[in-house]
């Protein structure tokens, strides 16, 4: 029960973390760029994101149920309403993120897909090489992307 729920707890706070830092950091600097960047950039942001949060939310979600088992079945209803409630609140979270955010990122990151060609293309034409590798011409590192 109680591996359960330090699974739940952290990976909750890896998912937590994230908001977290977004809300504090992330959201607050894009505003200094123009808009292309921004859209470049939180696409690209949710790319990762999107494919990558999800196991620990997953992880949260279902350690959180174990818990909140694990522990009516230990005779702890206190624990096991804790974590029964937790657990909701996990899945509203979930419900939201699906009907508000996802939708978002998804868009965020389609605008990114059609706009990587032409930035990375501006960049090797604008510098010779390719920013994220220097040292590489374009068409050494990419030539579909930079001819």
């Amino acid at each position: 029960m109680h591996l359960a729920a330090i699974i739940a707890v952290v990976s909750t706070g890896v998912v937590y973390g994230t908001d977290a830092f977004c809300a504090l950091v992330q959201r607050p600097a894009p505003a200094l760029v123009d808009d292309a960047t921004l859209t470049a950039v939180m696409g690209n942001v949710h790319r990762f994101g999107d494919r990558r949060l999800p196991v620990p939310g997953i992880l949260g979600i279902i350690a959180s149920a174990a818990a909140s088992l694990l522990a009516a079945l230990a005779g702890r209803p206190v624990a096991s309403a804790t974590a029964g409630a937790a657990l909701a609140l996990l899945v509203v979270w979930v419900l939201l993120y699906l009907r508000v955010s996802a939708p978002i990122n998804r868009a965020l990151t389609a605008v990114a897909d059609k706009t990587r060609d032409t930035g990375q293309r501006a960049r090797c034409n604008t510098t010779g090489t390719a920013s994220s590798r220097p040292g590489l011409s374009c068409r050494a590192w990419q030539s579909p992307r930079c001819a």
